[in-house]
């Protein structure tokens, strides 16, 4: 593994408390770290690596199934880019189409997903995604975008909006 994409990844686990005493005590935030970590793992041995490297690979998949089935969380490897944040298990369901810029907060019950056949979302960088919300179709949101609990983004959001309800409309 090199050293950025090394770097990059301590940067995004440095939110979450993965000391042993949390493993101990069972804190809901190791398990999210090792989650992140594992889909990290397995992301960059999946397309890069040696024979030794698929192998490894293959183990972090197997780690990060586990722990997705444990946590609820059903985010696939290429879909969201680094320092993602999530607070709680819960139930998180990211097609495999959509995008999900940088620094982006993801709360539970969250579901990114397609419309139609092909039509998935985009998400920018920094973007806060509230508990419950759903973003559905071809649509794209902006970056600096918050996106309010249990609301239903089916329409393009512009950059720096607060937006919220069923369907979702800009708020501030």
């Amino acid at each position: 593994m090199n050293c950025e994409y090394k770097k990059k990844m301590a940067e995004e686990l440095s939110f979450y408390d993965m000391s042993w005493k949390a493993r101990v005590l069972r804190k809901e935030s190791y398990f999210i770290g090792q989650y992140l970590k594992n889909l990290r793992k397995y992301e960059y041995y999946r397309s890069n690596g040696s024979f030794i490297g698929k192998i490894i690979g293959l183990c972090s998949y197997f780690r990060y199934r586990h722990y997705g089935y444990k946590l609820g969380f059903q985010i696939k490897p290429g879909t969201c880019d680094f320092n993602l944040k999530i607070y709680h298990y819960g139930t998180i369901i990211v097609n495999a189409g959509a995008r999900l810029g940088k620094n982006c907060t993801i709360y539970p019950g969250v579901t990114i997903g397609q419309k139609e056949k092909g039509e998935v979302p985009v998400i920018g960088d920094n973007c806060f995604i509230g508990l419950g919300a759903m973003v559905f179709g071809a649509v794209y949101v902006g970056d600096n975008v918050v996106v309010a609990p249990n609301s239903v983004v089916v329409k393009n959001v512009e950059s720096g909006r607060v937006v919220g309800g069923s369907p979702a409309k800009v708020i501030k």
